[in-house]
């Protein structure tokens, strides 16, 4: 069997905005065409049939990618540490007054951004989906060690907040890699857990947007373009195509298309890399050129 013109994975990879997305580790590219049931009683020629026909419909696509997160000019992955911290403004000393205080002995966050998307276009326009930004939110979800929250502190707080449905804001602020987000969340599910064995009872909790998202500082490499675009609801241009070495392949097949970020999330995970990942959805056709 023929094998000369198999590609190798890591040779297929993914651009935006026509930079390489570094340090990306897996990608794809979905092509999804509705396929329109079409039953007829005869065949072009008469001839009675009860098979079904099919027809290509309105078709949409859409790219995802994951792999590691750099930031601040370097190249090299970046392990989740204590430069990277979740602060929350609640009354963590029990005496009345609000102050940004660090979530302590995290295990994990993730960060998840999501944009959605309403369909346009016409009869006027070729048979692909197009789109334009619509509702955004986020949500973070983390899990660590639980602290006693009989005297005071941020576990006391928040269950309290629980308890006691508070409608009051809370305010809260995410660093990681030199980039801050801010804004406002509600506590939604909470759990405590507590096994034996020796372990450290662990709570988990999930934080839903409750205002807009604002960032500061930038990640200085090319997912930066992503988290911009994400702020801004731009588009942005992808492909995926056959590199050899650090340039692309002269002559070899190119997918390409532009479209709208619907998901970036941050994960990040105590000792272990800082991941990102992101979906785009297709606006408008999926080409296929050469490099």
């Amino acid at each position: 069997m023929a094998t000369e013109n198999a590609v190798v994975g890591v040779d297929l990879k993914s651009r935006l905005n026509a930079n390489l997305i570094a340090l990306h580790t897996s990608s794809s590219m979905s092509i999804s065409p509705e396929l329109v049931d079409l039953i007829v009683k005869a065949d072009a020629a008469g001839q009675p049939t009860d098979f079904a026909r099919r027809v290509q419909g309105v078709a949409e696509w859409s790219a995802e990618h994951e792999g590691p997160l750099a930031g601040q000019g370097d190249a090299k992955p970046k392990v989740a540490d204590q430069n990277m911290s979740l602060k929350l403004k609640v009354d963590a000393n029990g005496d009345g007054s609000a102050t940004l205080v660090e979530v302590p002995l995290l295990d994990s966050v993730e960060f998840t951004l999501e944009q959605e998307m309403a369909e346009t276009g016409g009869l006027d326009q070729p048979l692909w989906r197009y789109l334009r930004p619509d509702t955004r939110d986020f949500e973070i979800s983390v899990s660590g060690t639980y602290v006693e929250p009989s005297q005071s502190g941020v576990h006391k707080a928040l269950l309290q907040r629980v308890l006691q449905r508070s409608a009051d804001q809370l305010p809260f602020e995410l660093q990681v890699l030199g980039v801050t987000f801010t804004g406002e969340v509600e506590v939604g599910d909470t759990s405590v857990e507590a096994e034996t064995g020796g372990e450290d009872a662990t709570i988990d909790l999930t934080l839903s947007a409750n205002s807009d998202l604002s960032k500061s500082g930038s990640f200085e490499s090319s997912i930066e373009a992503a988290f911009a675009a994400y702020m801004n609801k731009q588009p942005v241009d992808v492909g995926m195509l056959h590199y050899d070495g650090s340039s692309p392949e002269t002559g070899t097949t190119k997918l390409s298309g532009a479209g709208y970020y619907s998901e970036l999330a941050i994960s990040m995970e105590r000792g272990s890399e800082v991941t990102v990942s992101g979906t785009v959805e297709g606006d408008g056709a999926l080409s296929m050129g050469t490099a």
